[in-house]
């Protein structure tokens, strides 16, 4: 499936630092209790304990774009993908470019430092739910790599706004 891509212009939640939406997870059953303050977000239905964004924060974050689930995401077709990019990309390249989406999601695992083929540093995270576990992958590189890769940990929610979708390698099929 198309990889999400956190870049310079990308950010979670909106600031300049990252910020977590919540330092653990918890299932959004009636019959779990903590002596945290949590909340169900909204947007992704999942249970925030210790939310350091405001529910009204995440709005106004989230209004200037689509908002898509982790789930909806992988979900989409290449045709539906396609109308999350910006007008600007060149879709003779296939399904990829800059979108105005925003998504949100748990971090399942973050790979921390890793090094490209050409010697530059980047990140992988492992984004989703707890229904459907990590379907989106995302890329941390330049500015957003040394920003957030030491900062994002497994069990943290965090938004990803105005990300750019990879094209897929061709040896990854025709998905």
């Amino acid at each position: 499936k198309n990889a999400c891509a956190a870049n310079t212009n990308a950010s979670t939640t909106g600031g300049s630092t990252p910020r977590s939406s919540s330092s653990s997870v918890r299932p959004s059953s009636s019959s779990s209790s903590s002596s945290h303050h949590s909340t169900i977000d909204p947007f992704t239905k999942i249970r925030i304990v210790n939310r350091q964004t405001s529910k009204v924060e995440m709005v106004d974050i989230f209004a200037s774009f689509t908002f898509q689930t982790t789930a909806s995401l992988i979900a989409m077709s290449n045709q539906n993908l396609s109308t999350l990019l910006l007008p600007s990309n060149n879709l003779n390249n296939g399904i990829s470019g800059k979108t105005h989406a925003a998504t949100m999601g748990i971090i399942f695992s973050n790979s921390k430092s890793k090094i490209s083929k050409t010697g530059r540093a980047f990140s992988i995270l492992k984004v989703g739910d707890l229904n459907t576990g990590p379907n989106i992958t995302v890329f941390l590189f330049g500015a957003a790599y040394s920003k957030f890769t030491t900062l994002v940990n497994p069990g943290q929610v965090l938004a990803f706004v105005a990300m750019n979708i990879l094209p897929v390698e061709q040896s990854q099929g025709k998905d």
